[in-house]
């Protein structure tokens, strides 16, 4: 069950990213460079009508925010806490796993970030979810 609870923690935790990609394709994000749609569209945004085809939510774009809900100190603490209290290997693993994706990510990234306080979802609340306020121009 721990390794259930590890999986989950450690993989799942990556879902934000979905909720982020649909958040900018709500809000008609333009497409990345390079991509064929972006060529299509010619980098305007996307009218509601076009916004709604399936295909569209597939094509990579440029993310207008980042609420990464899942990627918090925070929301690791509240699962710590709360894995203290229950004590079930469920929990443990998923501890574990959570844990582990974070510091994985802040190895792999911490360069990237304008500040080191990246990972607490009150300072991206507090800019705003803004991109290009939480990450260096030149990984924008």
């Amino acid at each position: 069950m721990a390794l259930v609870g590890a999986i989950i923690g450690g993989v799942f935790i990556d879902a934000d990213h979905v909720l982020d990609q649909l958040w900018s394709i709500y809000h008609g994000a333009p497409y990345r460079k390079g991509n064929v749609a972006s060529r299509e569209s010619q980098g305007s945004e996307l009218s509601p009508r076009r916004r709604r085809i399936p295909i569209d939510w597939l094509r990579s774009r440029k993310l207008i925010r980042l609420p990464l809900i899942f990627h918090s100190y925070e929301l690791l603490a509240v699962v710590v806490v709360v894995a203290v209290l229950v004590r079930t290997p469920v929990l443990v693993g998923l501890v574990m796993g959570y844990g582990l994706h974070i510091a994985l990510d802040l190895i792999r990234h911490h360069h990237e970030f304008l500040s080191p306080l990246f990972y607490l979802l009150s300072y991206r609340l507090r800019v705003g979810f803004r991109r290009d306020r939480l990450i260096k121009p030149e990984y924008l």
